[in-house]
């Protein structure tokens, strides 16, 4: 999602605490007034440290909430999908156990075990590259990006109808290596596997649904669920390739940016197996606490703050593994890959940060004014507060670069403020969300999982070199049939980013 351009979309805005303020301050307000804190925005900054506002929906009448959240429904049922099929929407431990998430198993489950100076901070082990949402409303991956001429308005029927204006033969019939690089990664994608134009009908034909049904394409809905697990699991597309085609004596240049749009929709469209763990709340009025603010519906709580600290400590600190986050708390979904986190304590009585544990650490039995008392374990011993900055890659507009390297990449920072409950012996209980701007949902793929769609239970073993060969004829058929359903072979996509990295002079690294 292009956050700036959500924020001109939004006539509200969550008020947002000072970005001058410390963490020390922060609490302060907390104590001071918690539901008025318990609705500002969480400190988000840029990859230059730059404060960025949060943008807020409740505005927005019935009708339209609506419809949205019934989008915001489907994106998630297909992330769901993909893997155990088996979630609730309620934010109880039936979806909010790590075990569930976690690919290597849950090992500590006490704070004292986590309490090590390798667990305060922690990046990923490979980093995630940044790439576009390929919004539905500019066409999907068959937006042309590379056409000057295409602007690309917020409009799906004025992006579809330059199409229908300009039609991609126009340009093959010109058969020069000026006019095909205008094509969109789907057209360009259909020219080398000669599979009709289906890939871009499939991808225009998605807006066109949307339109038909609902009025209007909202420029947050596209395939960020593609782009989040694919950022981290393929290889970066590092270079440009030249991929003939037969019966045209220019060859297709595939660009950085088409690839990763190929790259997104494979992991978009595909299934595979996935491990996930949250709620899903599609309530517009959520009930809440007239004091602290704090959501009542167990079915909008999402996830735990028991269960995100034990996740991300696991899956990044302890395996080094990055993972998706959805980082929207209103109807929307925007799947980020989590990369990098820090974490600080702090004393929820006295304010006082401090990166030791034990500085942060009060007996529950002295927090006789807790706001959130009404929803404590009934076990609960001590209570530890939380501090926890987790830095996630961010879309980027697609490019006509011929390169692509780590500096085109695009991170932001958000901190999310949060308390722990502890049993008698450090045992981590459950507890307490500061604000609401928090965690939905996250999911993964699952090890070694690759996207299975139609193309590849039949596509033949043959070799193919897209360098120097024009796609397998043989494989025709099989493509087809999974353009139709706006599918990409994982064969297909795993030659052209080994043949992309070939060409910058880079061996591809392992599949995860």
């Amino acid at each position: 999602m292009l956050i700036f351009e959500l924020l001109l979309a939004s006539s509200v805005l969550f008020s947002t605490i000072s970005f001058g303020s410390t963490l020390a301050d922060q609490i302060k307000e907390w104590q001071e007034n918690p539901k008025l804190f318990m609705n500002t925005g969480p400190l988000k900054t840029n990859a230059h440290g730059l404060p960025l506002p949060d943008a807020d929906y409740r505005d927005l009448d019935t009708s339209t909430l609506r419809q949205r959240s019934e989008l915001r429904r489907k994106v998630r049922d297909r992330i769901i999908f993909k893997g155990q099929g088996n979630q609730k929407a309620a934010a109880d431990m039936s979806t909010n156990n790590p075990r569930d998430f976690l690919q290597s198993g849950l090992k500590f489950t006490n704070i004292f075990d986590l309490e090590k100076p390798e667990l305060k901070s922690s990046s990923s082990a490979i980093l995630p590259w940044s790439g576009d949402y390929w919004g539905v409303y500019k066409g999907g991956i068959a937006a042309r990006f590379s056409d000057p001429s295409f602007e690309g308005s917020s409009s799906w029927s004025d992006n579809y109808a330059y199409i229908k204006l300009h039609p991609a033969a126009d340009l093959i019939r010109l058969d020069s290596p000026e006019e095909l690089i205008k094509l969109s990664p789907a057209e360009k994608y259909d020219l080398i596997s000669n599979s009709g134009g289906k890939l871009a009908r499939y991808a225009w034909g998605e807006g066109e649904a949307y339109q038909r049904d609902f009025g209007d394409v909202e420029t947050w809905f596209g395939i960020c669920h593609g782009w989040a697990p694919a950022s981290y699991i393929e290889a970066r597309p590092s270079a440009a390739i030249d991929v003939p085609v037969a019966g045209l004596k220019s060859p297709v240049k595939l660009l950085p940016s088409d690839l990763k749009a190929l790259a997104s929709q494979m992991w978009a469209k595909s299934q595979f197996s996935s491990r996930f763990i949250g709620g899903r709340c599609e309530e517009r009025d959520v009930t809440t606490d007239e004091t602290t603010g704090r959501i009542i519906d167990k079915e909008c709580f999402d996830i735990n703050p028991m269960s995100w600290h034990l996740s991300i400590i696991h899956e990044l600190g302890i395996e080094k593994r990055p993972f998706v986050v959805d980082a929207s708390e209103d109807y929307q979904v925007w799947n980020q890959p989590v990369f990098e986190y820090k974490m600080s304590y702090f004393n929820p009585l006295t304010a006082l940060p401090s990166d030791d544990l034990a500085a942060g650490l009060i007996d529950y039995a002295l927090w006789t004014n807790d706001p959130y008392k009404a929803w404590r374990s009934p076990l609960v011993k001590k209570v530890v507060g939380v501090a926890m900055d987790i830095s996630y890659r961010t879309e980027t507009s697609p490019s006509s670069a011929l390169t692509d390297t780590k500096d085109q990449d695009n991170s932001f920072t958000t901190r999310y403020i949060y308390d722990l409950e502890l049993g008698d012996k450090g045992e981590i209980l459950g507890g307490e969300w500061y604000q609401r701007r928090h965690p939905d949902f996250i999911w993964t793929a699952s090890l070694g999982a690759r996207p299975v769609g139609f193309g590849d239970r039949n596509l033949e073993s043959v070799s193919w070199n897209p360098l120097t060969e024009t796609m397998p004829a043989v494989w025709k058929d099989n493509v087809v049939r999974a353009a139709d359903f706006g599918q990409i072979p994982d064969r297909i996509l795993e030659a052209l980013i080994r043949a992309s990295s070939e060409k910058a002079d880079q061996p591809a690294p392992p599949i995860h």
